[in-house]
């Protein structure tokens, strides 16, 4: 719940992408660097309802970032369990 109530708390949608951004980047370093569980708890917290519904802060996230997103969300993905 911590990277859901850390991007709702943040007051402009701007804010909120910023903040989107940096934790799509954590996840991806936690991949480099096999801690793959803070980097699957950090794709779900992204995935969150909370978070997703927030479509004007998610429109402004770089396009770069959202491709890594989808990435990560391949890699966590349980379709193929």
């Amino acid at each position: 719940y911590w990277v859901g109530s850390e991007i709702v708390q943040r007051k402009s949608s701007a804010d909120r992408a910023s903040i989107i951004a940096k934790f799509i980047r954590l996840a991806a370093d936690c991949v480099t660097l096999k801690n793959f569980n803070s980097a699957a708890s950090l794709v779900y917290g992204l995935y969150a309802t909370s978070v997703t519904r927030l479509r004007s802060s998610w429109s402004k996230v770089n396009s770069k970032r959202l491709q890594e997103l989808h990435a990560l969300e391949a890699l966590f993905s349980t379709t193929r369990n």
